[in-house]
């Protein structure tokens, strides 16, 4: 009886593993949890590293873009800068009388020189340059051509450059 007494005090106590060396039910439940756990939280690190990786790629092609972007526009600046000083030369020139002197063919020819080459500045087709410059040309000389032509160039973000032919 005294040994009945001591089994009735105390729980029964679970063992590890069965008589066979099995683990229970419970205990297997508990380590397919942890492995689950655990592949899952791998793979969660590798995500968040894939991220991290992808953003900064991203930021730094969204850095070129902007640095490219603000090359472009500065370039454009000056060129219709350079336009806007040849215009008036060829305005000055042209009511001092002055019209085809070399001023006006250099400073042209840095214009163009500027706007076209991978500068990022695109012509437009010869046909539109046709159709839309031909009347200022024959309204008021140079200084028209000049301005016709500077307004024949359009910006593009690509960089690709084909030039009036």
């Amino acid at each position: 009886m005294a040994s009945e007494s001591s089994a009735t005090s105390s729980p029964p106590q679970r063992s590890t593993s069965d008589a066979s060396g099995e683990m229970t039910r419970q205990q297997l439940y508990s380590f397919q949890h942890a492995q689950w756990t655990e592949a899952r939280e791998t793979e969660l690190q590798e995500l968040k590293a894939k991220l991290k990786a992808a953003h900064k790629s991203w930021s730094s092609e969204q850095e070129l873009y902007h640095e490219r972007h603000d090359y472009l526009e500065e370039k454009k600046r000056k060129a219709m800068k350079a336009g806007k000083k040849a215009a008036k030369l060829a305005k000055k020139e042209s009511e001092e009388g002055k019209e085809g002197t070399g001023k006006i063919s250099n400073l042209l020819r840095r214009v163009s020189t500027s706007l076209g080459g991978s500068s990022g500045c695109r012509s437009r087709s010869n046909s539109e340059s046709r159709a839309t410059d031909a009347a200022p040309l024959a309204r008021t000389g140079t200084g028209a051509s000049i301005a016709s032509r500077l307004r024949s160039f359009s910006f593009s973000s690509r960089g690709d450059a084909n030039k009036d032919k």
